[in-house]
């Protein structure tokens, strides 16, 4: 597969998904896929519990590319800390999304200057055209939504340095899933 392909893999896993709504079948299926991973054994997840972050893991793990994203959590601030750990912390103010990259988003941020609060939610980015880009999240409104998101100017896509967008929503991180010294195997083995 061409990293093309594996990053659309991720995004069209959890667009299966879509309208997937909090405590249905479908619902308990992501976190049962999470769950039974054991990549995060600091919690199971229940029904009950915010869902975003484990449904973008549950997209990774059921892809089988947890090597190329080595940040399965269930907590939007676990998954921040497991980013930095495995050098995948970008900032880039310059920088375009592409489909596959994870984002999370901190409410309360003001825009100005390096964003040091908590994430609130994470979303797999579905799409990208023009001065817009498409996200797919779990836990959006209690279920699995696409929202698009507009690029207001070339640096509002950014990892650490933040600036508005659309809805005063802010990106606290982009997570790049490339390159990363598996990446070239997993081309490989697909």
């Amino acid at each position: 597969m061409t990293e093309s392909e594996l990053r659309r893999k991720v995004a069209t896993w959890l667009d299966s998904y879509l309208g997937c709504a909090e405590g249905s079948a479908k619902h308990r299926e992501i976190l049962s896929i999470f769950n039974n991973s054991r990549l995060c054994t600091r919690y199971t997840m229940t029904v009950n519990d915010a869902w975003c972050a484990t449904a973008v893991s549950a997209a990774f793990i059921a892809c089988g590319l947890t090597s190329i994203f080595p940040c399965v959590e269930c907590s939007c601030n676990n998954m921040i800390t497991k980013a930095k750990n495995a050098g995948i912390w970008i900032e880039n103010d310059a920088y375009i999304p592409k489909v596959g990259d994870v984002i999370l988003y901190d409410w309360q941020d003001n825009g100005v200057g390096d964003n040091m609060g908590s994430s609130d939610h994470v979303g797999i980015v579905y799409s990208v055209s023009g001065n817009s880009f498409v996200v797919i999240e779990g836990n959006y409104s209690n279920t699995v939504k696409k929202k698009e998101t507009l690029l207001l100017i070339r640096d509002v896509f950014v990892a650490l340095s933040h600036r508005n967008i659309l809805q005063k929503q802010h990106l606290l991180l982009r997570l790049h899933l490339l390159p990363l010294p598996n990446l070239q195997l997993l081309l490989q083995q697909n």
